[in-house]
């Protein structure tokens, strides 16, 4: 449910429930979970947190999903409790997530990977000011 403000006639606002359902994120919460997640984490661990962590984003089911994620905090929770809670505390904004095909899934979580790729490509095409003639660079 939304929540939406609106004025009353002294002046006042109230806050009511609207029932419209909120829309969706509009990006996956998962690519901000691993990137953030890895700061929790020494670089030498990096590799492994990733292919521990792929069994949990890439779960057919929420329910697969959690026992992956059960077997994540086993074996890195002691070493990596906020990492565990980062996770914990976007579990329910990470499920949505799950809803979508495996296939669309991948797509959506390498359009940080484009995006990054199209920023590159138009810094290195901004068009830049030429020295005038005749002043020395």
């Amino acid at each position: 449910m939304c929540s939406s403000w609106s004025a009353t006639g002294s002046g006042t606002t109230r806050l009511h429930r609207v029932g419209v359902p909120r829309p969706r994120r509009s990006r996956p919460v998962s690519i901000h979970l691993l990137r953030n997640g890895f700061r929790y984490a020494s670089k030498k661990h990096w590799s492994q947190i990733a292919a521990d962590l792929k069994p949990v984003y890439e779960a057919p089911h929420p329910e697969a999903a959690e026992r992956a994620f059960e077997q994540f905090t086993e074996k890195w929770g002691k070493a990596y409790p906020a990492m565990i809670r980062l996770w914990l505390g976007a579990w329910t904004e990470f499920v949505p997530f799950l809803d979508y095909d495996i296939e669309i899934r991948k797509v959506l979580c390498s359009t940080n990977a484009i995006e990054s790729l199209n920023a590159r490509f138009r810094r290195a095409v901004r068009p830049r000011a030429l020295p005038e003639r005749g002043k020395p660079r």
